[in-house]
């Protein structure tokens, strides 16, 4: 119970790291200089960084200028905690924890560039596949088992997905999937394994349906609406890694 309440603690503080990471990265800043408002550029005082509960308590606005902050910062915050959680239930070895916690961290920062700006940072990408490669050098019997299986995940990631892209080209005569997804999808492929990607090829569509339906029934969508698949398949990669292949456990019979 302490420890599983000590994850959760941490894993509040150290989200409220990562949207920094989130924030910042996308607009090129230092990650070190304090927390300032982005509407006012008034500096956070200390209280009101506290994670979740500051948002909550400030009913979602800075308390300098009254601007809205993102409910993304709870989100995150939230999300790495219940992570952490999971993590401390799953591990095996101390190499085993710290290459999922990366990872999973890499896939949280990309779960909210992509679900909220639509942008997928390259050296987070990057990351998650020297994560992967890393990974299979310290924890052979990890998520993944080893480094060969490792490279066929990355190459069924990147080759579906680039395979998707330039079909749908074709036959639509536009663009409907980036080179970055297929980076993306080669990254956690390298990172998760063959059995992993799968999961996350099963499950992410499934989230964005269900996603592109809510959207639907608050009018919050047009024909013109950008879909974060990016984000989809983050989410899901992270539940794989916290859970040690949970998903690919359940769906692999599939």
């Amino acid at each position: 119970m302490i420890a599983t309440l000590s994850a959760g603690i941490m894993g509040l503080c150290w989200g409220s790291f990562l949207n920094v990471v989130a924030v910042r990265t996308l607009k090129g800043e230092s990650l070190w200089p304090h927390s300032r408002c982005p509407h006012c550029g008034a500096a956070i005082v200390w209280y009101d960084l506290v994670p979740v509960f500051s948002w909550l308590a400030l009913t979602g606005c800075c308390r300098s200028c009254a601007a809205p902050i993102s409910p993304w910062y709870p989100a995150v915050e939230l999300i790495t905690a219940l992570g952490a959680i999971a993590l401390i239930q799953t591990y095996t070895t101390v190499p085993d924890a710290i290459i999922r916690g990366f990872l999973a961290s890499c896939c949280i920062v990309t779960f909210r560039t992509d679900g909220e700006h639509q942008l997928l940072v390259v050296p987070v990408m990057r990351a998650i596949a020297l994560g992967g490669l890393i990974g299979g050098f310290l924890d052979p019997q990890g998520i993944s088992a080893g480094l060969f299986n490792r490279f066929i995940g990355a190459t069924i990631g990147f080759g579906a997905i680039s395979t998707l892209g330039y079909l749908y080209t074709k036959i639509r005569g536009r663009i409907g999937i980036g080179e970055g997804d297929a980076e993306l999808l080669g990254s956690l492929g390298m990172a998760l394994g063959p059995a992993g990607i799968w999961s996350v090829f099963l499950c992410a569509p499934l989230i964005g349906t269900f996603h592109i339906i809510y959207l639907a029934i608050t009018s919050t969508i047009s024909s013109t609406t950008p879909v974060p698949f990016g984000a989809y398949c983050a989410l899901i990669a992270l539940i794989e890694l916290v859970t040690k292949g949970a998903l690919s456990t359940l769906l692999i019979p599939l």
